[in-house]
């Protein structure tokens, strides 16, 4: 893979690291038992982003790569929404979250 290419996406994948850092605070202060249940799948669809972004640097061909890191994209995204709907995230947190995954939606 072109290096060029490589060090494009490698800034979203950190940003994407740093969202996944950010989750994890605050899905430790949601009700406990929305932690095992809601904060599960934030966290697992922010790592699976994550991870998808890590696979699109080492590939040739990757848009594929970068349409599944798209669609975990857009599972945090509603799984945002709903956190901060039912009160488990407050809402500046809500809206420093949304900004940051505006941010990475914006790099692919």
């Amino acid at each position: 893979m072109n290096q060029d290419k490589r060090e494009d996406l490698l800034p979203l994948a950190q940003k994407s690291f740093d969202l996944c850092v950010e989750l994890y605070a605050h899905v430790n202060r949601f009700p406990r038992a929305h932690k095992s249940l809601l904060g599960r799948d934030l966290l697992t669809a922010s790592q699976q982003m994550f991870v998808e972004l890590i696979r699109a640097t080492h590939r040739r061909e990757r848009l594929l790569v970068l349409e599944d890191a798209d669609i975990h994209l857009e599972t945090v995204r509603l799984l945002v929404r709903l956190s901060h709907r039912l009160s488990f995230l407050s809402h500046k947190g809500y809206e420093a979250i949304s900004q940051n995954l505006t941010e990475i939606g914006i790099g692919y």
